[in-house]
């Protein structure tokens, strides 16, 4: 699995409050994109928060480890956050506020390209943590595992970029080049076979 991250603070600033958080582990891979609220100094605390209790953590059911980043960044700002956990065939995913996530499959001959919207469910991590649910989706080898926080444009169609291939690391520049906002952090990871 190759897995990219291009990242960037809103423009004006040094400190930035996305992170992510990516861990290959027995036949698992973990990847977190975290999004601490705001921007700034602030939300970089949370970003470093959650990357020290993921490092202590990763191990854990997705849904156990969304709850103890919830208790560990109580006091904090908070933030978004999801986490995708890849094995074998499956994508268990565990989202909560507007991190979005994104599966894209390339069919075989003769049939069309297969798009999975990850769900993400309301809530902040750390403040207001509502209901947390896991959610599987099919995974085939050659799929491509897209996240990005809010910072980049939510209408983009991320077909574009991923549709013919190409080095996680070129793509996740690009979206971040061309589709990131002037006002926040933003970030974008590409993890890919």
């Amino acid at each position: 699995m190759r897995i990219a991250v291009a990242s960037r603070p809103k423009l004006g600033e040094r400190a930035n409050g996305d992170v992510c958080f990516h861990r290959e582990f027995e036949d698992n891979i973990l990847v977190c994109l975290m999004d601490g609220a705001g921007h700034g100094e602030a939300a970089q605390v949370v970003a470093e928060k959650t990357v020290g209790y993921l490092e202590r953590s990763y191990g854990l059911d997705l849904v156990e480890l969304m709850k103890g980043c919830h208790e560990e960044l109580k006091g904090t700002r908070g933030g978004v956050m999801g986490l995708a956990l890849i094995r074998n065939d499956l994508v268990s995913y565990v989202g909560v506020g507007n991190i979005r996530a994104c599966l894209y499959t390339r069919a075989c001959e003769g049939a069309e390209n297969n798009v999975s919207f990850l769900t993400s469910l309301g809530g902040v991590v750390g403040y207001n943590l509502r209901k947390v649910m896991q959610f599987q989706y099919p995974y085939k080898r050659g799929s491509t595992l897209v996240m990005f926080t809010d910072g980049i444009l939510a209408g983009i169609n991320i077909w574009d970029y991923v549709g013919d291939g190409g080095d996680p690391k070129e793509i996740a520049g690009r979206i971040l080049k061309e589709c990131s906002k002037d006002n926040d952090d933003a970030t974008v990871v590409v993890a890919s076979e």
